[in-house]
């Protein structure tokens, strides 16, 4: 089964889902107040025609429970020069934009896309930040039935050397403030602390549910900066913000985080982090996607880089994402990791490049866990194209290295005085230069290596372990059909004739997981080297392909592992259990295939007393 993306690939796309057509909303609480601009009337705020004209007039009388209602327009929280206007929010309060409002044939109707309803701090001479709102929206200590759904928030600079006016231009929380966003744009806004779209102060616990946070700017945390905080993001997309340090789209710090779903597309920082930078924080990041995003270091720092993420002393899960072409003129070309306790788990690293070491991951003094992952096509200029670990004692579990390259050494893993325990892994097709022997696959200098069950390019014996191989892997297309490494389509699946199947190391952690794809982890007779593991039946079963059902599909394979004493897959063959697959065994497959009891049954096929062909047994 081939892998997709979790949304379209398009960079810039408006995600699905975001600013989709609303008609209902649901049973307001308490009271409704309405705002729309081109509004005539009496300025009420009790329906569409009398609705007040500005937010802050809706924002005075409104209480916990009530609901504010924003025809399409642009509302800015003052008439003058005011850098220090904003809104404030009320606690308990949602609202909500893109309504159609006064003078349409039906102002309820609500479409956020086609009325688009923005939040602009821009208050003076229109295109000029230098005086614009410092914050466009702030929200003090307010609780999580605060609601901003379908708006823009646009254009705030918060531009002054000291806080609180250094940080937070689009969005400033503090004293716990835990309101929730969904459906929202934060985009344009500036910083010159931290937090261009988003400020964080310690103790809030923001949602963000299908929201777009772009285009931002700040030295750390373009897009968002949290700092001792909870934020929970889901299904956002975090695109072309950038930050002079660290965390273009994001930078969270001694946070628990929770980030699932969720995009990070072309932002950039200078030293750690251009998609995503993580110091001292737990919590978990899943099903993500780092794009294109970027770090240039112009100030010689070290250890720095991370193109894609910089995770630095966290205790997180990082599972199931795509690191896809980021870069780094440093280390950590998709992702860097410094220290902790970071578990890396069926993730995919495809095409990203270091100008120094570790093309798709860079590791500094780590003692984690990368397992069932899958690094293709990633480069380094200097070492370990696919892997960099430097220091530490990191384990690397049934992980899938393929047409990685370094121009100097380890093409698939480079070790720098470090000692990792490499298990149930395939390193093939990496290369230095020409090489794409031994040398290409995997070098070190400093340290110990100790490979178990792995199926290694040109594997010498000049590392320690035991079970290792030199036969090919047999994938079914590791440069898939656009005929590149490091893209999406790479199919490094195992053809039911590799001998990485069912070969590998029960290790502990391993039972009961998953493989890349999310199948089980053992399938067949034991655990396949690699990241992937072969859809097999059952052990004893006859059925070659999983789907349930012995058929004809099976036969080829059943005559293989009968004439193949040897053969990976020869448990599914041995239908009657007794450790060898013989002509009892094609008696029995025989029967399958007419129709015998299902496979899924508890097959006792051993034909009693019956003579084996040929005169007994």
């Amino acid at each position: 089964m081939m892998r997709t993306t979790r949304r379209p690939a398009a960079l810039v796309a408006v995600s699905a889902g975001l600013l989709a057509t609303h008609v209902v909303i649901g049973v307001a609480r308490g009271a409704v107040f309405y705002v729309d601009a081109a509004a005539s009337g009496s300025e009420t705020g009790g329906g569409w025609c009398d609705a007040f004209r500005s937010l802050q007039g809706a924002l005075m009388v409104a209480s916990s429970g009530d609901e504010i209602r924003l025809a399409g327009g642009i509302y800015r929280p003052s008439s003058h020069n005011d850098r220090n206007a904003s809104f404030d929010l009320v606690s308990g309060v949602s609202i909500f934009g893109g309504f159609a409002g006064c003078g349409a044939s039906n102002p309820d109707y609500r479409n956020p896309l086609l009325f688009e309803t923005v939040l602009s701090g821009d208050l003076g001479v229109q295109g000029d930040p230098s005086d614009n709102s410092y914050h466009v929206i702030r929200a003090a200590g307010v609780s999580p039935a605060t609601v901003l759904d379908g708006l823009t928030i646009s254009s705030g600079n918060a531009n002054l050397l000291a806080a609180p006016d250094n940080s937070g231009g689009g969005l400033r929380l503090t004293g716990g403030a835990s309101p929730t966003l969904r459906d929202c744009i934060i985009e344009l806004n500036n910083a010159s602390g931290n937090g261009g779209g988003v400020y964080c102060d310690p103790l809030c616990n923001p949602r963000f549910e299908r929201c777009q946070i772009r285009d931002n700017v700040a030295p750390v945390g373009g897009g968002l900066f949290a700092v001792n905080a909870m934020p929970h993001i889901v299904d956002t997309d975090f695109i072309s913000n950038s930050a002079g340090s660290q965390g273009g789209g994001a930078s969270l710090l001694l946070s628990t985080v929770e980030i699932a779903n969720c995009r990070f597309l072309a932002n950039s920082g200078s030293l750690f982090g251009g998609g995503l930078h993580m110091l001292s924080c737990g919590g978990f990041v899943t099903e993500c996607e780092f794009r294109q995003n970027s770090v240039l270091n112009a100030s010689g720092a070290s250890l720095d880089g991370g193109g894609g993420a910089y995770i630095d002393n966290c205790s997180i899960t990082l599972s199931r994402s795509i690191f896809l072409a980021n870069w780094t003129s440093d280390d950590g070309g998709g992702l860097f990791v410094k220290i902790g306790s970071a578990l890396i788990t069926g993730c995919r690293f495809l095409g990203n490049a270091a100008s120094e070491n570790g093309g798709g991951v860079a590791t500094q003094g780590r003692g984690g866990l990368i397992i069932n992952c899958e690094f293709s096509g990633n480069s380094a200029v200097n070492l370990g194209g696919g892997l960099w670990e430097s220091g530490g004692a990191p384990r690397v579990t049934n992980c899938t290295f393929s047409r990685n390259s370094a121009s100097f050494a380890g093409g698939g893993l480079y070790f720098s005085s470090a000692s990792p325990l490499v298990e149930n892994s395939i390193l093939w097709t990496n290369s230095v230069g020409v090489n794409t022997g031994e040398p290409g696959q995997v070098n070190g200098a400093g340290g110990t290596a100790t490979f178990n069950h792995c199926c290694v390019a040109g594997w010498s014996g000049a590392y320690a372990g035991f079970g290792n191989i030199s036969s090919g892997p047999r994938f079914i297309n590791s440069l898939g059909p656009d005929g590149v490494a490091g893209t999406l389509d790479d199919d490094l699946h195992l053809r039911i004739d590799s001998p990485c199947i069912d070969t590998g190391l029960i290790v502990p952690g391993l039972a009961g997981s998953v493989d890349l794809d999310g199948q089980p982890r053992i399938l067949g007779c034991g655990p396949d080297i690699g990241a992937d593991e072969y859809p097999l039946g059952p052990p004893n079963s006859g059925d070659f392909d999983g789907n349930g059902i012995v058929n004809g599909a099976d036969l080829q394979h059943f005559v293989r592992a009968l004439l193949i004493p040897l053969s990976p897959i020869r448990c599914v063959a041995d239908i009657n259990a007794d450790l060898i697959v013989d002509a009892w065994d094609a008696l029995a497959f025989q029967s399958l295939l007419l129709g015998a009891p299902p496979v899924s049954q508890d097959l006792q096929l051993r034909p009693g007393p019956l003579a084996a062909p040929g005169g007994g047994r």
